[in-house]
C-alpha cells in the first residue's frame, strides 16, 4: 500500500475507534433532481460490464436521442482502472487477471437514482474507481415551484453526490465536484451503494 492508503486507512481506523461516524441524512431532509418532463427515456438504464484487474474498463448509461435527432446525451460514466479492483464482496483480494461482473441500475428514472452491484466490492485506496454523473437532462426548476430563476441557480450550485448504503436507508454525502457549467459530477469510487444528486 503506498502512503496515500496508508494515510486513508489510518484515518478510517480513527474514526472507527473514536465512534464518530459520517452524517446520516433520511430521504425526507433531500430535495433530488428530476429528469426534465423533456427528457427522453434512458437508452440503457439496466447494464452490464465485465472489470479486469490489469486493464481499463468502463460503462456509459445514455438516453435515448431526442425526437427527430440522432445524437445522444450521456447520462453516467463509470471507469475501473487496470488497478482499482480490490476486494471481493467476500474479502478476498483480486488478482491480476481476476475479473468481476459489475451491474450498473438506475433504480428510479424520475430520480436519477442509479445502483450498484455486487454489493460489497472494494476499489483501491490509491487507484479508485471513476463515476461521472452528468445532469444536462434534469429538470432546471430544481425546487419545482413552476419558475426557472435565480433560486435554483443558486440551487444548483449546491448540489452534492449522496450515497445510500441499503434502500430505503439515510444518505450520506460523498466528496466531489461539481461543475455547474458542464452540469456534471465527478467523483472517487470506493465501495458499491446507491448514488444520487441532491440539495
Amino acid at each position: 500500500m503506498n502512503r496515500l492508503g496508508v494515510i486513508l486507512a489510518f484515518a478510517a481506523l480513527v474514526a472507527a475507534c473514536s465512534g464518530d461516524s459520517p452524517t446520516q441524512v433520511p430521504t425526507s431532509q433531500l430535495t433530488f433532481i428530476r429528469a426534465a418532463p423533456t427528457a427522453p427515456a434512458l437508452a440503457n438504464p439496466v447494464d452490464s460490464f465485465w472489470a479486469k484487474k490489469g486493464e481499463n474498463r468502463q460503462i456509459q448509461i445514455w438516453f435515448q436521442p431526442a425526437a427527430g435527432h440522432t445524437d445522444s446525451t450521456m447520462f453516467l460514466e463509470f471507469k475501473v482502472d487496470a488497478q482499482s479492483l480490490f476486494r471481493r464482496p467476500d474479502g478476498t483480494l483480486i488478482a491480476d487477471g481476476d475479473s468481476v461482473l459489475i451491474h450498473v441500475t438506475v433504480s428510479d428514472p424520475v430520480h436519477l437514482i442509479v445502483s450498484f452491484q455486487p454489493s460489497g466490492l472494494r476499489f483501491s485506496f490509491s487507484k479508485p474507481a471513476r463515476l461521472k454523473y452528468e445532469f444536462l437532462e434534469a429538470d432546471e426548476d430544481l425546487n419545482g415551484d413552476g419558475l426557472v430563476n435565480a433560486t435554483d441557480t443558486t440551487l444548483k450550485s449546491q448540489l452534492r453526490l449522496w450515497q445510500q448504503e441499503t434502500t430505503g436507508g439515510n444518505w450520506q454525502q460523498v466528496s466531489s465536484a461539481i461543475d455547474t457549467s458542464l452540469e456534471e459530477c465527478n467523483t472517487d469510487i470506493f465501495g458499491f451503494t446507491n448514488y444520487a444528486l441532491a440539495y
